[in-house]
């Protein structure tokens, strides 16, 4: 018998759902026996059919058929997620500083975006592409919004411009001291509680009217009468040599401003503010390569933009703040710069490597000379080659810095440090140095050395330097090296670690070089680190070793305590005139205190300005 079985096909499922989780449920039938197209009977099993057939005892053929069930399922397998979104776009911007000290001044914009592959920055109606990173220097002649856009993202920053500091605190016996913490406020003397008070000198007069011929201008002046009533332009008043006053208000720059002289001073003329500090310069520049200028007096103006005497000769800058570097000499031209002046003058700038200098320029005298830098911060101020100055007397002879006082100097990220009081000479066989002196100078908070100096070259046979009387507070210490004969004496130091409190370099020993009457505080390697044997030395504080190259003859321990300078020499005059460097009594009160907070401590409280007055921020330590 020939039992034939049929299979049954599936059907695949498209190929649109191949990632589909597909299963089949089977389920198996009966089992017919046919014989031809008749159904004879049902079975259980494929066996049972056979036998049933088998059993039917005839010869023929007959079928057994069945058939089983099958279930489907398929299931859809989910859609993979979604990519993730691209990521946001941000943008941030910042100034510093903000506020800005004064119009004009510089202010470093910061910026940072993600998500964009470049930005746009704006201000004061114009635009420029930038990357998505960065920082720029932009001047802020008023407040303004800089604003950011990167893609869909916009960030923006008001820039703006600080006010003048709130006046001093009230002083009412006028001794520099504020009532609030003076013990006797109402009484200019020595008090019965034994209170001391300096006594002030009496009150300067009102400002005189202009003198006789004295031809006076105003920011809005006309015609050519240039008198109080009837005030001329500033460049007609320039254009004749003679006193010239300026009424209050800002005047255009003086002198080369890089392209030009829009506008000069005419040798023997002075120029001064109609009221002291109400008269600002944009910018002072005196004397050209082929023009001696000579015989000029500049006062009781402020300079925005800073001074440079180029080539000058008994010039004289008298209650004169400026902000911005103070140059006096260059390397030009080889004409000089000497006899000049500078006196009751204030220095401060940011974004310089050297606030002030006395170069290739002899026979000047600077005298209570106020320094201050607040951080460079550019390329051309890092590195060893490019030592960060407070002031510094190079390639220069007779020069004498009189009660100059450099404080709160501090350094950029990345500025190179070099000293408060320097002094240099680098030219071969040309400007020796020589014959200069340091009289009762101050170094307070000298972020590197208080003073260094290390010419090359110096004048044979004559002593090379003076430093005497002389304060060095909270900074690196006094640093002698290289040439010169010098003569310390009478110098206190308070270290703050890291270095010497003073140093004469090994290749001084034989030089004639004195050192008396030095008291050294704080710490740091060696107090006193001389090659010439000290005298009467103190050493306090916490060091490797008090003493070393050298002892000290007549070594103490007294503590170094804030002892001021006395006042150095007679006012108004020149080097080679009688009382030039003569002590003159007390330091303070210090001329211009009011003007000078004023003027110096515009967007910051950082030492003096944390302070009432310079009186009062020089009286004690």
């Amino acid at each position: 018998m020939k039992i034939m079985r049929r299979l049954l096909a599936l059907l695949l499922l498209a190929p649109s759902l191949a990632l589909a989780a597909v299963t089949a449920t089977t389920t198996p039938g009966p089992w017919d026996l046919f014989r031809g197209t008749s159904k004879v009977s049902t079975h259980a099993t494929e066996a049972a059919c056979v036998d049933a057939a088998k059993a039917l005892n005839v010869a023929r053929s007959y079928t057994c058929r069945t058939s089983t069930g099958v279930v489907v399922s398929v299931t859809i397998d989910p859609p993979p997620p979604p990519p993730p979104p691209p990521p946001a776009v941000t943008a941030t911007i910042s100034a510093a500083p903000n506020p800005v000290s004064a119009a004009g001044a510089t202010t470093t914009l910061s910026w940072s975006s993600t998500g964009a592959a470049s930005c746009t920055l704006s201000a004061l109606g114009q635009s420029q592409a930038v990357p998505a990173s960065g920082s720029l220097v932009a001047p802020v002649p008023q407040p303004l919004t800089a604003s950011l856009t990167c893609g869909t993202a916009t960030a923006s920053v008001d820039v703006k411009i600080a006010s003048a500091p709130p006046p001093p605190p009230a002083d009412t016996d006028g001794d520099g001291v504020a009532d609030s913490v003076d013990a006797c406020p109402t009484v200019a003397g020595v008090a019965p509680d034994g209170c001391p008070v300096v006594i002030p000198p009496p009150p300067p007069p009102p400002p005189p009217p202009p003198p006789n011929g004295a031809r006076v201008a105003a920011t809005n002046g006309s015609g050519s009468a240039c008198t109080d009533a009837a005030p001329c332009s500033f460049d007609t008043a320039l254009s004749v040599a003679g006193v010239i006053v300026l009424k209050d208000g800002t005047y255009p720059g003086v002198g080369w401003n890089g392209s030009a002289e829009p506008r000069r001073i005419l040798s023997g003329s002075t120029v001064r503010a109609q009221n002291p500090g109400g008269a600002v310069i944009g910018g002072l520049w005196i004397g050209r390569s082929t023009r001696k200028d000579t015989d000029i007096v500049v006062r009781d103006v402020r300079v925005e933009g800073g001074v440079t005497l180029y080539n000058t000769q008994r010039v004289t800058l008298k209650n004169v703040g400026v902000h911005g570097p103070l140059d006096v000499g260059t390397n030009d031209h080889t004409n000089g710069n000497t006899d000049n002046l500078i006196e009751d003058v204030w220095v401060w700038a940011s974004g310089q490597r050297i606030i002030a200098i006395n170069y290739r320029a002899d026979r000047n005298v600077w005298r209570r000379v106020i320094v201050r830098g607040d951080g460079c911060g550019t390329a051309a101020c890092a590195g060893s080659g490019n030592p960060n100055v407070g002031v510094t007397i190079y390639d220069s002879a007779d020069v004498s810095f009189q009660n100059v006082v450099v404080l709160d100097r501090v350094l950029a990220s990345g500025d190179s440090p070099y000293a408060d009081f320097a002094c240099a000479q680098h030219t071969p066989n040309q400007y020796l140095w020589g014959r200069n002196e340091w009289l009762g100078v101050i170094s307070i908070n000298a972020p590197d050395q208080a003073l260094y100096c290390e010419p090359d070259q110096v004048i044979a046979g004559a002593q090379s330097a003076r430093i005497v009387d002389s304060v060095f507070w909270n900074g690196y210490g006094l640093n002698l090296a290289r040439q010169g004969r010098f003569a310390v004496d009478g110098v206190t130091i308070t270290n703050k670690g890291g270095s010497d409190g003073v140093r004469v370099a090994p290749e001084l020993s034989g030089s004639g070089t004195t050192v008396t009457r030095v008291t050294v505080g704080g710490s740091g390697r060696y107090a006193v680190n001389s090659a010439v044997s000290p005298s009467q030395c103190n050493v306090s504080g916490s060091w490797q070793s008090a003493y070393n190259q050298t002892s000290c003859a007549g070594a103490g321990t007294a503590a170094a305590t804030w002892t001021l300078p006395q006042r150095y020499g007679v006012d108004g005059s020149r080097f080679g005139d009688a009382g030039v460097n003569a002590e003159q009594g007390v330091l303070l009160p210090w001329p211009n205190d009011a003007r000078i907070r004023a003027e110096m401590c515009v967007g910051t409280s950082r030492g003096l300005c944390s302070s009432p007055s310079v009186t009062e921020y020089l009286r004690t330590r």
